[in-house]
C-alpha cells in the first residue's frame, strides 16, 4: 500500500483524530487545534492532489522503539544504500507513490497520522518547506566550513 493509497481509504476525520490523540491532546487550546484541523485537512487534500510519481522503489517505513517509552518513528528507506534517512526534509511529490512498510501492526489511519505529522515537521506548504529545508542546507554548509 502506498501512501496515497492511505490517503484514498482513509477518512481525514479518523486520520485527525490519531493526529490529535498522538501528538496535541491537552497541549493545545480548541481554537489552535481548529486551526490545525483546516491545516491538515487543505495538506490531506492537496497530497491527493499530487502527480503520480511511480519511479522508486524506495519506501516509507514506519516503525517504533522497543523498551518502556514507546515512540512510533516514520523514516525513509533507501533500497540502494538499504538504509534509513529522515522523512522530512524528502519532497511530497518523490514519496506520493511510494510502498509503505510497516514493521508492527498499526491501523491505517494511525499510519497516516504518524506519516502526516512526519511530513510537515517544517510546514503544510512548499514555500515553508522549501525555507526551512535551505535553513538547514546553510547551516550545515556553514559547520563543515
Amino acid at each position: 500500500m502506498t501512501l496515497r493509497d492511505l490517503l484514498s481509504i482513509c477518512t481525514f476525520k479518523k486520520t485527525f483524530n490519531e493526529l490529535y490523540k498522538s501528538y496535541f491532546k491537552g497541549s493545545l487550546k480548541n481554537d489552535e487545534i481548529q486551526k490545525l484541523d483546516v491545516r491538515y485537512y487543505k495538506f490531506f487534500e492537496y497530497l491527493k492532489s499530487l502527480p503520480e510519481n511511480k519511479t522508486s522503489s524506495d519506501k516509507i517505513y514506519v516503525t517504533h522503539t522497543s523498551g518502556e517509552d514507546f515512540v512510533i518513528d516514520v523514516c525513509f528507506l533507501d533500497k540502494h544504500k538499504d538504509e534509513l534517512f529522515a522523512l522530512d526534509f524528502v519532497d511530497w511529490d518523490d514519496i506520493i507513490d511510494l510502498e509503505v512498510y510497516r514493521t508492527f501492526q498499526i491501523s491505517n489511519e494511525e499510519c497516516l497520522a504518524h506519516i502526516l505529522h512526519e511530513i510537515t515537521f517544517w510546514g503544510f506548504d512548499r514555500e515553508t518547506f522549501e525555507k526551512q529545508k535551505k535553513i538547514l542546507r546553510d547551516s550545515i554548509d556553514e559547520s563543515e566550513r
